[in-house]
């Protein structure tokens, strides 16, 4: 609000600020005790949000059975409660106890110095120079993917896109953070993927819950989820003594370990005790889901998008051939990064269908957010997709355009006004952004060059359910084979050069 004097009282505008309470906002008309709780479909929980945004403003909110939310979908205050963790704001505190029940409480949920020493393992085995040793060992597992994608384009198999790309992330997160090979792209481990699935639903489940029926009451869904951990926590368990036996029999390793795991089990926290066992545990499983789960579905929803723009294929297209010539996949990690249209492309696909279309956090202190004042600990929900799609911000922000992306003039502000921030932003940004992409590029483009992409089915039958993740079910395709050297051959270079 600005006040404005007559003349003679003042000689410039005086801005008063005008701070409201949590409830003086607009919002979704609730019911006693329950508040909104009947109006949140877990699986379409995002297109609520957005939906309620479109009709209260970027700032609302809602109850759920008497914990009241704010929901901020202005990408400034987004961007300023990220950038002011972990001292100002904080993960909600209900991510705690129901991560820990699930044995996921670590790096992801912990705060403050427990956060910051499990932070550091994090980023040492994202290295760039881990990265680069671990290429040969990426490179085995494409050739074991564009092998399978061989073998379904002969056969005519119908084809599902995440579950495939599921495979892939799955050996590759295995073999990088915990030096352990799994081969779920040959059909092998198949109660491994089976075990990861219904965690992050259980998840998104959970932390929209009007009451924690699973602490009394255990339904058919929490009993799959109660044999997935038993699951996991006996595989992992196995892994974890296995590479406790390697640094016993090597103690030189313990000036160089190899991966994350080795890297846990050397480590000491704030205190210089080792952690604990649980820790380990759920970091593990956390590098394990967070590989999984967000890349594979990016990639989905990337094919999804691409799929309804045939030209954007094309494009895409003549980079990769040009740069793979005639081999089936990129050969180290140097040709791999030369695939930058692919780069576009993640970002036009996660501006359009962020995996994390909200963020759930809560405010450590008393303060003023906008022109919102909130008591410590007043959860919030900060939505990542609204202004994105803001015509303000974005040109036809609805059509898929990956070439808005070139250069780095929309990415620089979009990122500096919080616009788009699929890896979240400030201290405790995704430390696999760099992987991530990596991985994108290696995937798209073994399945671009090698194969043409015929969808299954509608476009339109392809829905974005939320289960922690945002994920596009109902993408099937069939693949037939194309020929690399032929396709090669019109890009105008000599078969074999990279």
């Amino acid at each position: 609000m600005v006040a404005m004097g007559t003349k003679g009282d003042m000689s410039v505008a005086e801005s008063v600020r005008v701070v409201r309470s949590l409830a003086e906002l607009p919002g979704p008309a609730g019911l006693p005790l329950l508040g909104n709780a009947h109006q949140l479909d877990v699986a379409r929980l995002h297109q609520v949000f957005e939906a309620w945004a479109a009709e209260f403003g970027p700032l609302y909110r809602y109850s759920l059975a008497g914990t009241p939310f704010l929901v901020v979908s202005d990408p400034t205050l987004v961007n300023e409660v990220l950038r002011r963790r972990p001292d100002e704001y904080r993960k909600i505190s209900s991510f705690e106890t129901i991560f820990a029940e699930l044995g996921l409480d670590g790096v992801f949920v912990a705060e403050g110095d427990a956060w910051r020493s499990q932070r550091r393992l994090v980023m040492q085995a994202l290295e760039s120079r881990h990265v680069e040793n671990f290429f040969p060992l990426l490179r085995q597992v494409i050739g074991g993917l564009e092998r399978r994608w061989q073998d379904a384009a002969r056969t005519g198999r119908e084809v599902d896109l995440v579950d495939e790309f599921t495979r892939f992330t799955v050996d590759v997160t295995t073999r990088l953070a915990l030096a352990t090979e799994t081969n779920t792209i040959d059909g092998e481990q198949g109660e491994l993927l089976g075990s990861l699935a219904p965690i992050f639903p259980a998840l998104a489940r959970r932390l929209n819950a009007a009451f924690p029926w699973w602490r009394y009451l255990r339904l058919p869904a929490d009993r799959e989820v109660d044999r997935a951990r038993v699951h996991l926590e006996g595989w992992l368990g196995e892994v974890i003594e296995e590479t406790r036996a390697l640094l016993a029999a090597d103690p030189a390793r313990a000036q160089r370990p190899a991966n994350f795991l080795e890297a846990m089990l050397l480590a000491r926290d704030e205190s210089g005790a080792p952690f604990a066992e649980k820790v380990i545990f759920a970091n593990a499983l956390t590098m394990l889901l967070a590989g999984e789960d967000t890349t594979a579905n990016t990639l989905g929803w990337a094919l999804h998008l691409l799929l309804d723009e045939p030209a954007e294929i094309e494009v895409l297209r003549a980079q990769i051939d040009a740069v793979l010539g005639g081999d089936a996949v990129a050969g180290d990690l140097a040709t791999l990064e030369r695939l930058t249209a692919i780069d576009a492309v993640a970002n036009e696909t996660m501006r359009l269908k962020p995996v994390a279309p909200f963020f759930l956090m809560e405010n450590c202190k008393a303060t003023v957010l906008g022109d919102v004042r909130l008591p410590a600990g007043t959860s919030l929900c900060l939505l990542t997709r609204v202004a994105g799609l803001d015509p303000v911000r974005v040109t036809d922000p609805l059509v898929f355009r990956p070439a808005r992306w070139a250069g780095e003039g929309l990415l620089s502000e979009l990122q500096r006004t919080g616009a788009f921030v699929p890896f979240g932003s400030g201290p405790r940004s995704c430390p696999g952004r760099s992987f991530a992409h990596l991985l994108i590029r290696y995937a798209l483009s073994t399945l671009l060059h090698g194969f043409e992409v015929e969808r299954v089915g509608a476009s339109s039958e392809v829905r974005e359910p939320f289960g922690f993740v945002m994920t596009p079910a109902g993408l099937r395709v069939r693949l037939r084979i194309r020929d690399r050297l032929a396709a090669h051959g019109r890009s105008g270079l000599p078969a074999g050069s990279s």
